[in-house]
């Protein structure tokens, strides 16, 4: 089994940079099941019981994803409200399983997650910089304040990391670098079209 590198000073996993802006669409990993979903990148932007198996049973997810181009990182909840144990161990966990996919060789676009000031150190530890990264917004225009909460999560990431691209899942915002930002389809019209 490949091992993983960790920091020194947050002892998080180290996630590789990716240099390659995908080409394919992205369906979500509750479809990969579904018949010819091969071509399609697979994201993880779904409820925490809907992929939290990725952790638990990390040879069988690769199994599943090893035939997919590309794969977007794990993302286990980081939200206001949560404990802080149960924050260090979503970010802990959401990097081993990135970093071992990438060990183990998928081509595994880092997904980026941050929550506050208070956490932001170790969230953005292990993370590489100058790489293609994923970030997600959705919930982010359904409560009040989420629009200025996800713009300080946005911004602080391109300040920390400067990647090289951003695939954002969820609908964009109008002050958003498009030069630098790439919408990815909802994986739901995707399987829509597919199924017509």
């Amino acid at each position: 089994m490949y091992r993983a590198e960790f920091t020194s000073d947050f002892e998080m996993p180290v996630i590789e940079a990716c240099d390659t802006v995908p080409e394919c669409a992205f369906v979500a990993y509750d479809k990969i099941a579904l018949k010819g979903m091969e071509r399609y990148g697979i994201h993880f932007f779904n409820e925490d019981y809907k992929i939290h198996s990725a952790y638990t049973y990390p040879m069988r997810t690769f199994d599943r994803l090893k035939k997919h181009p590309f794969v977007i990182g794990l993302d286990l909840s980081i939200q206001d409200g949560m404990p802080l144990a149960l924050k260090w161990s979503n970010s802990f966990k959401n990097k081993l399983v990135s970093a071992w996919w990438q060990r183990m060789g998928l081509n595994v676009v880092p997904n980026v997650a941050i929550c506050d000031d208070s956490t932001a150190e170790m969230c953005f530890n292990g993370y590489p910089e100058n790489s293609v990264i994923a970030i997600n917004s959705m919930g982010s225009h359904r409560y009040y304040g989420g629009e200025k909460r996800f713009r300080w999560c946005y911004d602080k990431i391109v300040e920390r990391l400067n990647p090289k691209h951003i695939l954002r899942y969820g609908a964009m915002y109008p002050w958003e670098d498009d030069s630098k930002s790439t919408q990815m389809p909802n994986s739901n019209l995707i399987l829509r079209d597919k199924l017509r």
